[in-house]
């Protein structure tokens, strides 16, 4: 089985960060997968590919990025036989512009004109990505789901466990109260000698001569 291609046209650093994020997903779920910039992607290997999985920004007036225009005019100009090929893609944007995630849209209808095989819907991306990602990721894991004999290690990927909880916290001892000293006493030994000292002065204090 031939790796998946997730090919990338970006001029923020945003679709490149989307499909890495992408690849890691597919290999975790036992689909081989490979991340290419469209800028270095021979693109006369395209006929020979099995999927090919595009993730592409939109830049000035619904103009591919730099690194996806050699790709772009590739296809619209030489229009390559690609009945063999199979592919996805998400395209991103800003609904702010008036031409929203049209390179994404340009590359979904060519790859559908020159023969290849749509897996799944466009999804279109409008700035932050997590979410449109998420959504595209479940309708490719419902297709490898589906394609068993193609891909027979594909299996969702775990979630990691939950962290446990933070043991309880102890509760606060309240401080023991030091016992205080005793009160100073007399032993009855001390005691019996201190009047026995007394009497004995006062004998001999009565036995002088007046």
């Amino acid at each position: 089985m031939k790796p998946a291609t997730i090919l990338y046209g970006t001029v923020t650093g945003n679709a490149a960060e989307c499909a890495n994020q992408l690849g890691a997903s597919l290999n975790a779920c036992g689909v081989p997968s490979q991340v290419v910039n469209m800028s270095n992607f021979n693109t006369q290997t395209l006929p020979d590919s099995d999927l090919i999985l595009v993730v592409t920004s939109t830049t000035g007036d619904g103009d591919p990025p730099y690194t996806a225009a050699d790709l772009h005019r590739h296809l619209h100009e030489d229009r390559p036989d690609l009945s063999k090929l199979r592919f996805g893609v998400l395209a991103m944007g800003s609904q702010r512009f008036t031409h929203f995630a049209q390179c994404g849209k340009e590359f979904d209808a060519i790859l559908g004109e020159l023969g290849a095989e749509r897996i799944v819907e466009r999804v279109d991306c409008d700035g932050y990505f997590k979410g449109p990602l998420a959504e595209f990721e479940a309708l490719l894991f419902a297709y490898f789901a589906s394609q068993s004999e193609r891909y027979p290690d594909f299996k969702v990927a775990a979630a990691p466990p939950p962290e446990p909880p933070p043991p309880p916290r102890p509760k606060a001892q309240r401080a023991r109260p030091k016992p205080s000293a005793p009160a100073h006493t007399e032993t009855p030994s001390r005691s019996l000698r201190s009047r026995l000292k007394a009497r004995i002065k006062r004998t001999l204090r009565l036995s002088r001569p007046q």
